[in-house]
């Protein structure tokens, strides 16, 4: 019974192993299919009208390519400046901004003596290298750091999804001209409606993700100081200084997480504990009770010897 119940999981599983395959096949076959996609949506809704390959940017080197599978990246620089004369350089970044066509996302300026401008910048991917190169009238620039996300494939599978969607869209609408019963024009309706849902959301993704690829991400932090600090590299003795500092805070974190998880797993020790306990008890019961039996067994077998040695006495 047991063999044949193991043979009927051993079928099911592969069942479903050759199913997910099939499925992966089919994913793999629909997004193969999207290379003969024209990047539009021939109907009459809004969200059909969206043409993500008139978007398509190389995010290597910024430069707006035709083709519709160019790599997709996601751009981000973050820039400190010191600048002697705070307001000039706000305003300056203000009008820069706007000569490259770009935007202000966010910005904040705090403090009273010497203040510190925080802005996060969208530029133009194609312009983001002339941007950063023009920046004489912002002050002496502290530090720059850089990062590029790829999303490439996350791209192409919504667009694909989008394809697909919409393929599936036009098919209900042949469907709805071509019914007759109310009931499966209520059916019809009812998928059609989720499916233009599906493709407000997959659109909406796409939007952002062009939106993240033609604009470069740029933190920038302006700090307003009286006298520019040179900026230079720290000494072997700095750096390992830096680093012991870093690393004993790093240590001392990890005691006070182990601190709290074992204060608050004691209520699982203390069952763990009252379980040894009881396991104990019960070995010790156990081992006695083999004792006795054992003890049994052998006092009945003397008194069997002393018996036997009785009667062959008095024979």
């Amino acid at each position: 019974m047991k063999k044949k119940i193991l043979i009927l999981v051993m079928c099911a599983a592969l069942t479903i192993g050759f199913t997910a395959c099939g499925a992966s096949y089919d994913s793999a076959y629909e997004g193969n299919k999207s290379a003969d996609y024209d990047g539009g949506f021939n109907n009459s809704n809004s969200y059909d009208d969206y043409d993500p390959s008139e978007n398509s940017t190389n995010g290597t080197n910024g430069n707006i390519e035709s083709s519709e599978y160019s790599q997709k990246l996601i751009l981000k620089y973050s820039l400190e400046y010191q600048s002697k004369d705070f307001d000039k350089s706000y305003a300056y970044i203000e009008n820069k901004v706007k000569e490259f066509s770009g935007y202000i996302e966010n910005s904040s300026i705090y403090g009273y003596g010497d203040r510190t401008a925080s802005l996060v910048l969208r530029i133009p991917t194609a312009r983001v290298e002339e941007f950063l190169a023009e920046d004489s009238e912002l002050g002496t620039k502290v530090s720059k750091s850089q990062s590029a996300e790829d999303i490439t494939l996350q791209y192409y599978d919504v667009k694909a999804r989008i394809e697909t969607l919409n393929t599936k869209r036009e098919r209900l609408l042949e469907l709805l001209k071509d019914a007759k019963d109310v009931a499966d024009i209520i059916t019809i309706e009812s998928e059609l409606s989720d499916c233009e849902y599906e493709i407000n959301a997959v659109t909406s993704t796409m939007k952002l993700y062009d939106n993240l690829v033609l604009y470069t991400t740029i933190n920038l932090t302006i700090y307003e100081v009286r006298d520019i600090e040179a900026v230079r590299e720290d000494t072997v003795a700095e750096r390992i200084g830096k680093g012991f500092v870093a690393n004993f805070h790093d240590v001392c974190e990890k005691l006070v997480d182990f601190g709290v998880w074992f204060v608050t797993s004691i209520p699982y020790f203390i069952l763990i504990a009252i379980g040894v306990l009881v396991l104990i008890l019960l070995i010790k019961l156990i081992i006695k009770l083999d004792r006795k039996h054992t003890a049994k067994k052998r006092t009945k077998k003397e008194s069997g010897v002393i018996n036997c040695t009785s009667d062959n006495k008095d024979n």
